[in-house]
């Protein structure tokens, strides 16, 4: 095993600490590298005693307004005002080092829900139903203190083992793009998000956006876990157009159709509405049919692969 000794949990020798919620000296090692990110990796670190890490190490990049793009001292500041939450994964440490931000979280050995539906395929309607609840629960928490994630994805919710029900629970990460909505406020000219995930008025720079975009993200969210495929690739693909002119039904009818309750599709409609105004607020998609009733007792409609 390729080792690098590191002090940690684990920051380097003269880093700047921004959030340290367990100090200790011990010794970590470099296990490998878990992941690639935008702007920088994600490695697994093991102490003597077995304890295993996941470290974001990322370089920090500027945009105007000397606001950086994808800043994970903002995303440490907000976790530490924030309250705990069980689909929330939890900042351990947070340091600065020569240009580089690390940030230290628990490691959740079963990786991403993405990997999960391209390796498995589409989840059946009972356990999407049941995810979309945790990640609901996950955002609310966010929204509760006036505080948007604006980066949800599948590639951003990771799977752990509930301790009670041994069953698969998600938990939400990465809340480098999360802002308060008073900073949205105040700088018109960010624009987070994944290209096939951002709701139209975050890709639209003469517009303005809220808590509001984080719906539309959980409706992609929702399509890709019981389709496997995205309803669209970028603000520039046809389908991606279409659905921003409020055309899902016509959409609809251009693709290759897949059986599933109505009362999904009119849910993913509603949730990916072009109109922020119309689309339901995160405690109405709970309380909607397709969250509350038994999917044995839907009839069906065609929804595009």
């Amino acid at each position: 095993m390729t080792t690098l000794v590191v002090p940690c949990p684990p920051p380097p020798p003269n880093a700047v600490p921004i959030v340290r919620s367990n100090p200790t000296t011990q010794v970590w090692f470099l296990v490998k590298q878990l992941a690639t990110s935008m702007h920088g990796t994600v490695d697994l670190f093991e102490n003597q005693n077995g304890k295993l890490v996941a470290v974001k190490r990322s370089t920090l990049l500027r945009f105007s307004g000397n606001e950086f793009v994808d800043n994970p001292q903002i995303a440490a500041w907000i976790q530490k005002q924030l309250p705990s939450h069980p689909h929330l994964l939890p900042c351990l440490e947070s340091c600065l080092h020569n240009d580089q931000h690390w940030f230290v979280t628990p490691y959740l050995p079963k990786g991403e829900l993405f990997a999960r539906v391209e390796t498995r395929g589409a989840l059946s309607f009972d356990l999407a139903r049941n995810f979309l609840g945790q990640m609901i629960s996950a955002v609310q928490h966010l929204h509760s203190y006036d505080v948007g994630h604006f980066d949800l994805s599948l590639e951003n919710f990771l799977l752990d083992e509930d301790p009670e029900t041994k069953q698969d629970k998600v938990v939400l990460m990465d809340l480098g793009a999360a802002r308060p909505m008073v900073f949205i406020e105040n700088f018109p000219q960010y624009r987070p998000g994944k290209p096939y995930y951002a709701a139209p008025e975050v890709c639209d720079p003469n517009c303005t956006f809220g808590l509001e975009a984080d719906v539309f993200s959980l409706g992609v969210c929702l399509y890709m876990m019981v389709m496997k495929s995205a309803p669209f690739g970028h603000v520039s693909d046809v389908a991606y157009v279409m659905i921003r002119q409020g055309q899902m039904k016509r959409l609809h009818e251009m693709r290759k159709q897949k059986e599933i309750p109505a009362d999904l599709t009119v849910l993913l409609t509603n949730m990916m509405s072009p109109d922020p105004r119309k689309r339901p607020t995160l405690s109405q998609v709970l309380a909607d049919q397709w969250m509350v009733t038994s999917l044995s007792e839907l009839p069906t409609a065609s929804l595009p692969l």
